[in-house]
């Protein structure tokens, strides 16, 4: 039988390693000189610094809950349609292409975009 207690200090040690590993992630991220973004049912949910300021924003949770396609450029929605049916049919990495995003300034900018499952 067990230690009293002893679980529980193995659930909070590996708590504490998730949230270390989580944080590393997300500074990692925000250094990153790339757009990085994560989105569900077509909504980002999180993204990285340069995303924010790729799109002249303050601060990354200024872009989260924003629909993508609304940051696209119009002639771009149908493939970016296209990209997410393949990701979710496929699962599998999609080639590099260049898109139009529309910043908040009004600015219409070409980035080129790759997607993962």
């Amino acid at each position: 039988m067990g230690q009293p207690g002893k679980k529980h200090e193995l659930d909070e040690a590996a708590r504490a390693a998730l949230r270390e590993r989580e944080q590393l992630h997300r500074t990692v991220a925000d250094l990153s000189q790339d757009l990085i973004w994560i989105f569900t049912d077509g909504v980002i949910v999180d993204c990285n610094d340069y995303a924010a300021h790729a799109f002249c924003l303050k601060a990354h949770d200024e872009l989260t809950g924003r629909s993508i396609l609304s940051l696209l450029y119009p002639d771009d929605h149908a493939f970016a349609k296209r990209r997410f049916a393949q990701l979710l049919q496929e699962g599998v990495v999609t080639p590099s292409r260049e898109v139009r995003i529309i910043r908040d300034d009004g600015e219409v900018m070409t980035v080129e975009t790759k997607a993962c499952p």
